[in-house]
């Protein structure tokens, strides 16, 4: 079943809201350019391969928006079509804003209201917005093609990322993902090319390393212990030759400087992450958007009208339901502590299990007739412990 809201509607709860739409602009002289705005063009034009094509991905100039009053709608900047005045992010908004606070029972029972409590008994199998247009090649162009074929293709994987169309369509907390997505990968580049040079290095230096001489150096004949006590005899030190000097190419001295420059590279990327996100508040509005209040939940307000007790506001002096301390809080501080308590003797069950696993497992290697198997038992060991590792580290995240 698909819902729509007319312009009416959206409209309306959108003055509800206090969803900030764009005003009409007024014509002003273009400025000089800047010497800023010179070096950022010649940037772009250096970096030419890796932008977007303007012919196919126009640039959205930046649109001076405020918070929306029905009543003043001439300070608005309508388009031909008013059905485009709002963004599928902003009507789908308002769309589940009415679908979560909708009642449907005629006897006026409490908690009976919202398309989640219908999703919950089942009346519904699952509520969400529609893509809008098609974006195969046949179809005719529009946001979501756009984004489909110069976003969302392997064929401009290295190209940037359309923001501002991301923004329009999917809505301001996804863009603002891919916005630290995307930076987030540019400030891996750097990173990856030092721990790309350490490595190098350690490749190139590992015939000069004291450590790795002496390893390989066939006149140093030491005859080391068993590595059990029954099956295993006396082995060469030499025969560490390759261990050693696969261990010298990830671990070597440059790994020290590697470990400061990441040390600086978190904490500058920290920082500049932070000036770009001021950068895109900017453009998209958003200064003020964590001090916008958002309207209460449904589930509380319809709590709060059957709630018992109420008492006098010291501010206002109004009555106003009141739920006290013990009855709203510690409840909560007590399942939360409970689960998080559950979960950590979780992970320290796993921990301990893994640890008996590599004794226990070893221990039955080295029991096994077969030379190849006991020889090998420790590597054997190390393998699946490190598998069993992963599969609870991708549990406990799920569960988590």
């Amino acid at each position: 079943m698909k819902v729509h809201a007319p312009l009416e509607v959206l409209t309306r709860y959108a003055d509800i809201l206090k969803i900030r739409m764009p005003i009409k602009e007024v014509p002003q002289e273009v400025s000089a350019q800047t010497l800023w705005e010179l070096m950022t063009r010649q940037l772009e034009r250096l970096f030419g391969p890796f932008q977007l094509d303007k012919r196919k991905v126009p640039t959205l100039r930046k649109k001076y928006t405020c918070p929306f009053e029905r009543n003043k709608m001439y300070l608005y900047k309508l388009p031909e079509n008013q059905d485009h005045f709002m963004s599928n992010a902003t009507r789908s908004r308002i769309v589940d804003y009415i679908l979560r606070r909708k009642e449907y029972s005629e006897e006026g029972e409490p908690f009976v209201f919202g398309i989640r409590r219908l999703i919950a008994d089942d009346t519904y199998l699952a509520a969400y917005p529609l893509h809008e247009g098609g974006w195969k090649r046949k179809c005719k162009m529009n946001m979501r093609k756009l984004l489909y074929d110069n976003w969302a293709s392997w064929r401009v994987w290295y190209k940037v990322q359309p923001l501002h169309y991301i923004r329009v369509y999917f809505g301001e907390k996804i863009g603002l993902y891919f916005a630290w997505l995307g930076y987030y990968t540019y400030a891996l580049i750097p990173a990856s090319a030092v721990g790309l040079l350490v490595f190098i290095y350690g490749i190139v230096t590992i015939n000069s390393d004291p450590i790795s001489l002496e390893s390989c150096n066939p006149n140093n004949s030491y005859t080391m212990c068993p590595l059990c006590s029954r099956r295993c005899g006396y082995w060469d030190y030499d025969q560490m030759c390759m261990h050693v000097k696969a261990t010298h190419a990830f671990d070597n001295s440059a790994t020290v400087f590697f470990a400061v420059f990441m040390s600086l590279w978190g904490t500058f990327y920290l920082e500049f992450w932070k000036r770009e996100q001021a950068g895109i508040q900017f453009l998209w509005d958003l200064r003020n958007f964590e001090e916008e209040e958002e309207p209460p939940r449904p589930e509380y307000l319809a709590r709060l009208t059957n709630c018992p007790r109420q008492r006098p506001n010291k501010v206002t002096g109004s009555v106003e339901p009141y739920y006290p301390y013990w009855g709203r809080q510690v409840p909560v501080y007590l399942t939360s502590s409970a689960i998080m308590i559950f979960l950590v003797l979780i992970a320290l069950s796993a921990v301990i299990g893994v640890v008996f696993y590599r004794i226990s497992i070893r221990a039955a290697l080295y029991m096994i007739d077969e030379p190849m198997v006991y020889r090998n038992a420790t590597l054997v060991v190390s393998a699946t412990a490190a598998c069993i590792n992963l599969v609870v580290i991708f549990v406990l995240n799920f569960v988590g």
